[in-house]
């Protein structure tokens, strides 16, 4: 959060209002970034041009919007005066294995919104904004956790699926070596080292 963001204590905790925006328009990003009020703004493939609108309202530098266009970044944080920007990744489930399989997700958090940026429908996304929107949470920071944690949550699955194609491909292996089985190796090999990455 920025420094202008006051912090709550414990005794006499504050709670802000959680607006959960999916690709909202111009008038409703004007609407809901102001000093008395929080939102998540997610943008799924936003276009140059919607970067550039909401760049005016967050007065972003522009380094920061260059990098919420290029994708294929690796994991980073910046720290601005006003903001801070992160590339993060999950993963996607439902990805075959040895398929497109890591979900980058640009995220500028500032006092008065977070804003993740991603190419693709993002499933841990949209599970947590419908959850959270317009309820009441403990703070701004509560909220960027919640992100966070869904996008590297997604990462549980599919090591748990990879373990299982292990222990199948060791039983089979040890019956019979086939070229299925060494390309469902090649395949599961791709995927670690792209979650390693």
């Amino acid at each position: 959060m920025s420094a202008g963001t006051p912090a709550s204590s414990s005794a006499g905790r504050r709670h802000v209002r959680a607006r959960c925006l999916h690709n909202p328009a111009e008038e409703e990003i004007k609407a809901h970034i102001r000093d008395d009020g929080f939102a998540w703004i997610d943008l799924e493939g936003p276009k140059d041009e919607d970067l550039e609108e909401l760049a005016k309202h967050i007065k972003l530098h522009p380094l920061t919007i260059h990098d919420a266009k290029t994708f294929k970044q690796r994991p980073k944080i910046e720290d601005y005066d006003d903001y801070v920007y992160l590339v993060v990744f999950g993963v996607d489930p439902g990805a075959r294995s040895g398929g497109p399989l890591l979900r980058e997700v640009h995220m500028i958090i500032t006092g008065q919104a977070v804003v993740t940026i991603h190419r693709r429908v993002n499933h841990a996304l949209n599970d947590l904004r419908a959850h959270y929107h317009d309820q009441h949470v403990r703070s701004e920071q509560f909220l960027v956790y919640k992100i966070l944690d869904a996008i590297i949550s997604t990462f549980v699955p599919v090591l748990t699926r990879i373990d299982d194609d292990i222990d199948e491909l060791e039983q089979d292996v040890v019956s019979k070596t086939s070229s299925a089985q060494l390309q469902r190796i090649f395949s599961i090999k791709r995927d670690l080292v792209a979650m390693r990455r």
